[in-house]
């Protein structure tokens, strides 16, 4: 429970420094932004779905656990060093970034 806290804690202000980096360095479109942010609403409503199904199955215990481990893999913050790619890669990156990041987050 303390690390799933502590990686919860510390994963919004990763949240927030991405969103600064996306609109003050990168200078993408406030709209690709947005519609980031409403892909984070996609995962969150697929998070919510399968939680439930996925605890049942591997119990408490092995799903946070997992969870911590897989997370970093594909919530995608490991590909931020691809931001110097052309603008619709980097948009494509950071949709999927925060669909897979907000499946864990409300799962």
């Amino acid at each position: 429970m303390g690390t799933t806290a502590t990686h919860r804690f510390f994963g919004n202000f990763i949240s927030t420094v991405v969103w600064l980096f996306m609109v003050r360095d990168l200078k993408l479109p406030l709209a690709i932004v947005g519609v980031s942010i409403g892909m984070g609403g996609v995962g969150a409503l697929i998070g919510t779905l399968v939680a439930e199904r996925i605890t049942r199955r591997f119990g408490v215990g092995r799903t946070l656990i997992g969870a911590l481990v897989i997370v970093p893999l594909w919530s995608g913050l490991l590909l931020l060093p691809l931001t110097t790619w052309p603008v619709g890669t980097v948009s494509g990156l950071f949709f999927v970034m925060q669909l897979m990041g907000d499946i864990y987050n409300n799962g």
